[in-house]
């Protein structure tokens, strides 16, 4: 059976744009990075980078980002139909929309795709610690925008939820391990049949049309969980312990080494 075409999706800094290429070539398909591909899609639809930069300074960058849906549909749209069995990472704000009817123009694109969400962890607010500490690092920002968390929006959507096929929690795993997972789960169940669960240790071994438990648990445990945990995903590894210093709330706007994010950071590399 052919390889269906691979979505990857999921918060800023949790690595599809890593993972990605790994999980392309496990499944020997092209990898589309939607951040650097998307500005010839996004002018399609007269909405290019510059004019959300120009809004933004307008109107602030969450008025702009909520004008902005229409190129972010259109993108994924365009993607989807130009790489078919391709793997395609889109970022961010391309799964998960403000408005309902973008968000159901999103879902009907991806139908026939095999979706995966990428997450460090099953606990929000360590998933939401780790990647903002992960986006001040790298991008030099923390999601944080005239009041409003992204990056909380983002991790604890219910829209990239209901879209997986499939949820990664990568937290103590090597990237090359999240991919061998993603790419055994696809390479077994090529199909799409919403809901698809699947239990599964490192190398995503044995099927069992229930809900996965982490590898760190005993698999005599799975029927246990089953009526407790009805959401699809993958283990890549055993899971980190730790826990972020503090209460385990997600840093704040204002902490050290923070910026906040401005109209100078709009571009196609801020949304992976």
């Amino acid at each position: 059976m052919d390889t269906p075409t691979v979505v990857l999706i999921g918060p800023p800094g949790v690595g599809k744009s890593t993972v990605g290429p790994i999980v392309a070539a496990r499944l020997g398909v092209a990898f589309v990075d939607l951040d650097a591909a998307g500005e010839t899609y996004y002018a399609e639809v007269q909405q290019p980078v510059s004019s959300l930069v120009e809004r933004a300074d307008d109107v602030g960058f969450v008025d702009a980002h909520r004008w902005w849906q229409p190129a972010r549909v259109h993108a994924v749209r365009r993607a989807v139909a130009d790489h078919a069995r391709a793997v395609i990472a889109l970022g961010a704000g391309h799964s998960h929309y403000e408005d309902a009817e973008h968000a159901d123009a999103l879902r009907h694109v991806v139908s026939e795709c095999r979706v995966v969400l990428l997450l460090v962890d099953r606990n929000p607010s360590l998933t939401i610690a780790v990647l903002r500490d992960r986006c001040v690092v790298d991008k030099g920002h923390d999601w944080m925008s005239d009041g409003f968390d992204f990056l909380t929006e983002w991790v604890t959507s219910e829209q990239n939820r209901s879209l997986a096929d499939f949820v990664s929690y990568s937290s103590g795993a090597r990237p090359e391990d999240v991919a061998n997972a993603i790419a055994s789960a696809i390479s077994a169940h090529p199909a799409q049949h919403r809901p698809r669960f699947v239990s599964a240790d490192a190398a995503m071994a044995e099927f069992r049309g229930a809900p996965a438990i982490d590898g760190e648990r005993l698999r005599a445990d799975l029927d246990a969980v089953v009526s407790q945990d009805p959401e699809p995903q993958l283990s890549a590894g055993p899971r980190a312990r730790s826990r972020p210093e503090g209460d385990g709330q997600p840093v704040r706007a204002g902490s050290a080494g923070n910026q906040p994010l401005t109209s100078a950071m709009m571009c196609v590399g801020l949304w992976v």
